[in-house]
């Protein structure tokens, strides 16, 4: 029989009712510290914040956190840099071998007079 975990891991409060959020155990105040987690500005959920991915959101460049599974549904990772950007405001080129390449990246690149890929 396992016990009934009633301690917030991150600032030791007692209380009956305790959140659970990617698998940390949490009081109300601390799922409310940004420092510890955020909501997910795609899935309205809150994600521990060491989990988040940074995703480039627009052409400017700002960045927002999202859970891991918001950055693997609508984002994509740039296989030159490694940075995500966001799938519906940055366009990618693609290389022969079917890499994504990023705005930011593709003047390391030239295109192939034959086939005209990066």
């Amino acid at each position: 029989m396992s016990e009934k975990i009633t301690k917030c891991e991150f600032c030791g409060k007692e209380t009956e009712e305790l959140n659970v959020i990617d698998g940390h155990y949490c009081c109300d105040d601390c799922r409310e510290n940004k420092d510890i987690f955020i909501v997910c500005p795609k899935y309205d959920d809150y994600v521990f914040k060491e989990l988040t991915v940074e995703v480039i959101v627009n052409e400017r460049g700002d960045i927002q956190l999202w859970c891991p599974e918001a950055a693997n549904d609508y984002a994509t990772q740039c296989n030159h840099c490694g940075k995500f950007y966001s799938s519906e405001h940055i366009t990618f080129r693609h290389t022969g071998d079917g890499d994504h390449i990023c705005p930011s990246c593709v003047s390391n690149y030239q295109v192939c007079r034959r086939c005209g890929r990066l």
